[in-house]
């Protein structure tokens, strides 16, 4: 298989989820070419229905636009960021309206995780006192990092660590969630290239308990490892079988596999 396939990214996804994807894709089918671009929520979706991408790593998944579809790939926690000077820093998990009267750290408005954020924080009465705000994960993280105000934010992008200084907690009483997936036009036919990754990603998405991101690397994982994707999904199922925390299975502790693109390797 040959050929070129164009995808849009949001940031929150840049070092992660598709650096992650396309080495494991790459693995078996060298010969498939990428081409990639960051954008905001909006144009992400925007740029699917112009032409301008094949396809669009996204979330959350939008389920009201008539012109793409979706396929969600696993749902992403949003959790506190916190400087560990913070009260709550020593918390196993904390609620949310325990964060009513702090300074937040959050996107511009128009962002699509502002408005998460927001909503989340209208549901129980207050609006989020924003202090400062930063156009892209890193400089939000480095804010909070410098104890300028707390976040709320994707876990996926916690995955090589932490800023320094800073703790990651839980949110619960609500749980907030945001779907990721893919999207592509309902209205082009797909071209063989963009139909083989959607495949690819879907097949990972419907193996049984991925819902996580920490599932979802692991079935990258073992795509990238093995040449036969059927034989590397099968003991991917199998280890799921055999116990749901795969950690405490075997004698060592894994840690989250990708660190090829910036992603760490497994032990």
């Amino acid at each position: 298989m040959k050929g070129t396939i164009r995808i849009g990214f949001p940031s929150s996804l840049a070092s992660y989820t598709l650096p992650t994807t396309i080495s494991a894709f790459r693995e078996h089918y060298p010969q498939v070419k990428f081409q990639l671009k960051q954008g905001s929520y909006n144009k992400l979706i925007e740029g699917v229905i112009n032409g301008d991408f094949d396809m669009a790593l996204i979330g959350p998944v939008p389920k009201q636009e008539m012109k793409v579809l979706g396929t969600t790939l696993f749902t992403d926690n949003i959790v506190a960021l916190l400087p560990t000077t913070h009260p709550l820093a020593n918390q196993s998990s904390i609620k949310l309206g325990q964060l009513r009267d702090d300074s937040f750290v959050l996107w511009p408005k128009g962002f699509i995780l502002r408005d998460i954020i927001v909503d989340a924080c209208g549901q129980l009465g207050f609006q989020p006192k924003v202090s400062f705000e930063g156009e892209d994960i890193d400089s939000i993280k480095g804010l909070v990092s410098a104890g300028l105000g707390i976040t709320l934010i994707p876990e996926i992008t916690l995955v090589d660590g932490f800023p320094r200084s800073t703790v990651k907690i839980p949110i619960i009483e609500p749980a907030v969630t945001r779907t990721v997936g893919v999207i592509i036009s309902r209205e082009r036919k797909m071209l063989p290239t963009v139909r083989l990754v959607k495949r690819f990603l879907f097949q990972i998405g419907s193996i049984p308990d991925v819902k996580s991101p920490t599932i979802f690397s692991w079935a990258l994982y073992y795509a990238f490892c093995s040449k036969s994707f059927t034989i590397s999904m099968t003991v991917f199922v199998a280890l799921i079988i055999l116990s749901t925390d795969i950690n405490s299975y075997f004698p060592w502790k894994f840690s989250p596999p990708v660190k090829i693109f910036g992603v760490g390797s497994p032990i």
